[in-house]
């Protein structure tokens, strides 16, 4: 019984052995398809981010088309603009922003969109940027101030930061 349970250890380890050497041979073989293959899959999984970053700018592109702009663009329309709106908190917006902006925290506009006439004399004819750190913000107050009928033409946003903004619109 122990020599029937031993020569089938021995045929298990021999089998093992075979496989492993076969396996070495053809990762020897097939190095340079191996490489190339690692490659790519490298390539493709470094430009998940970007990629979901594209869709994310293309997705609010279509939803707002015009008033979604680049900051080579709103530094061109800087001067067009009446109101430069900033509706990161507070705590950002004192570490740092766009020249001439006004801080007002993005909560406080969807809480209540009439702040913007009430406490800053900000009308519906009035040509507005809003920006925040990644557009995300600056999407849902442009959308709440569509639902109060102000003009899609006179609100434009970024998707860019203040640090990207800063060298386009200062």
């Amino acid at each position: 019984l122990w020599a029937e349970y031993f020569e089938s250890c021995y045929s298990l380890i021999n089998y093992y052995q075979n496989f492993n050497s076969y396996l070495i041979t053809q990762l020897k073989q097939n190095k340079i398809t191996l490489i190339i293959f690692s490659l790519f899959t490298l390539i493709g999984f470094l430009s998940i981010n970007y990629i979901e970053k594209q869709q994310l700018y293309y997705e609010r592109k279509s939803e707002f088309r015009d008033s979604l702009i680049t900051p080579e663009e709103a530094g061109e329309m800087k001067d067009e603009f009446d109101y430069i709106i900033d509706t990161r908190s507070p705590e950002e917006y004192k570490k740092g922003h766009v020249k001439n902006s006004i801080n007002i925290p993005h909560q406080s506009i969807l809480n209540d969109p009439k702040i913007l006439f009430y406490k800053y004399k900000i009308t519906k004819d009035d040509k507005l940027f809003i920006y925040c750190k990644s557009g995300n913000r600056a999407s849902q107050v442009i959308r709440k101030l569509l639902e109060f009928d102000y003009k899609s033409e006179n609100l434009y946003f970024s998707t860019k930061s203040y640090d990207v903004l800063k060298n386009h619109i200062n």
